[in-house]
């Protein structure tokens, strides 16, 4: 099993753009089998423009940090 748990995040929009950083610790079962840490920091960012159509994410990145 997998614990997600959202530590922060922060929005910020202006009229065609906006953005979206979020925190996260994840932490897997002890008793699992797979290599590496056991818990981890996820950053994601994400890049929205507006179009025509209502937001659309136009980039996405995760980079993870090991605890």
């Amino acid at each position: 099993g997998t614990q997600r748990e959202l530590l922060h995040r922060n929005v910020q929009v202006g009229n065609d753009l906006g953005w979206v950083v979020s925190e996260k610790r994840v932490s897997r079962d002890t008793s699992a089998a797979a290599q590496g840490p056991r818990t981890v920091m996820v950053t994601e960012t994400m890049l929205l423009s507006k179009t025509a159509n209502g937001w659309k994410i136009t980039h996405i990145h995760w980079s993870t940090r090991a605890v």
